[in-house]
């Protein structure tokens, strides 16, 4: 319905609001990983919560919180757990 559809959109933004200061300490913490990284890392690590998030919300996610720092797109389907 389009009430679930806004409260999967609702917790995926809520959760990019949440990564991007993680991200930006972790790459701060760890100058020697890449961006891309990092965002895998997340990827995996959003996986492994088991929060419900699909693959294709998984990598949403985590494009849009390469958006927001600035970092350079991992691509569609680059960000899922491997």
């Amino acid at each position: 319905t389009e009430d679930e559809l806004k409260e999967r959109y609702m917790g995926c933004e809520d959760l990019v609001q949440q990564l991007m200061p993680y991200c930006q300490r972790k790459r701060d913490e760890n100058p020697a990983w890449s961006t891309a990284e990092i965002l895998r890392k997340v990827a995996r690590a959003v996986h492994s919560k088991a929060w419900g998030q699909s693959p294709d919300e998984i990598d949403w996610i985590v494009e849009k919180v390469a958006s927001g720092l600035g970092w350079p797109s991992p691509g569609a389907g680059n960000s899922a757990p491997s």
